[in-house]
């Protein structure tokens, strides 16, 4: 939650150098992150200040401090209370996926009367505040980081299509839904139910993602180059609601050791890419179909 940079009609301390109302007084969220493969811990987290004003209420209890994460993404919201002495704040890694807001706020647990300071800035310097109840008093819009977790399958691409059969009876052609989490593609009723036959075995993998996730993939990401290019947005936005593609960028960094930046990202080729994440499913398909055929055509002789 990011309120650190607004007004107030009273002094706040602000971490933020541009909206904080004291001269030499300071507040900040300090921690140190870790990722256990389970967890996302937030170690050692606490609130510092050199505010003699600010720890005194916090010890008296008439004001408490909080850490707050979000992540837009999996829609997780989660606070807890802090203080001076350091604390772990331990999060499962599955409820996180892309942009997570990190923050602080200090808030007052009960109406302060003439709350003042003599390090307050000029505008407030000599004037007495009333502080209601919930009010912040101290605020820090902490850090953003981005976890790269697929609670669907992290390191399995083939996990972020969804194959459905199509109720649109007139419909006889497969399309594609660029969707949050997942690509969605539906197909007519009867080629779905071909492809559900079959889909269970190994031998029509390549197959399949050849004629149906290649096309679907590349497309997607065509339609997210587009959005990069002409609609001012960075890859960040991207991932916040194509969670999807964080699949798509592990994949990347496992087969090549490099992150998929978006300086690269909108330098390479959508097909050549979609072939490179889907295990080259093209070139294998033909191999895989012509064994398909032989073993066919083996049997047959067998049979005669």
């Amino acid at each position: 939650m990011q309120i650190g940079k607004k007004g107030y009609p009273y002094p706040v301390l602000n971490n933020a150098k541009n909206f904080n109302c004291y001269k030499n007084e300071t507040y900040s969220l300090e921690l140190e992150e870790i990722e256990d493969g389970n967890n996302y811990i937030l170690k050692n987290t606490r609130i510092e200040t050199n505010s003699n004003l600010l720890k005194g209420l916090l010890n008296s209890g008439k004001v408490k401090a909080m850490i707050m994460i979000e992540c837009s993404a999996t829609l997780f919201k989660h606070s807890e209370q802090i203080s001076l002495e350091p604390k772990d704040v331990i999060i499962p890694i599955s409820q996180l996926s892309g942009r997570v807001e990190i923050s602080s706020i200090t808030y007052a647990t009960e109406t302060i009367t003439d709350f003042s300071s003599q390090d307050f800035i000029d505008e407030y310097s000599g004037y007495k505040f009333k502080i209601e109840k919930y009010c912040p008093v101290a605020l820090d819009d902490g850090i953003i980081s981005k976890i790269e977790y697929d609670d669907l399958e992290d390191k399995k691409v083939s996990s972020i299509f969804s194959v459905v059969k199509s109720f649109d009876s007139d419909k006889k052609i497969m399309t594609v839904i660029n969707d949050d989490k997942k690509i969605k593609i539906e197909l007519p009723e009867h080629e779905y139910e071909n492809f559900d036959r079959l889909n269970g075995q190994s031998i029509f993998q390549h197959i399949f993602f050849s004629i149906i996730i290649i096309p679907a993939l590349s497309m997607c990401l065509k339609e997210l180059q587009d959005e990069l290019r002409y609609q001012n947005k960075m890859i960040e936005d991207i991932v916040d609601v194509h969670t999807w593609f964080i699949s798509v960028q592990n994949a990347y960094k496992r087969l090549t050791g490099t992150t998929l930046t978006e300086e690269i990202f909108m330098a390479l080729d959508v097909l050549e890419l979609s072939q490179m994440i889907m295990d080259d499913c093209i070139v294998n398909s033909i191999d895989d179909f012509h064994d398909i055929i032989t073993r066919t055509s083996d049997m047959e002789e067998e049979e005669l």
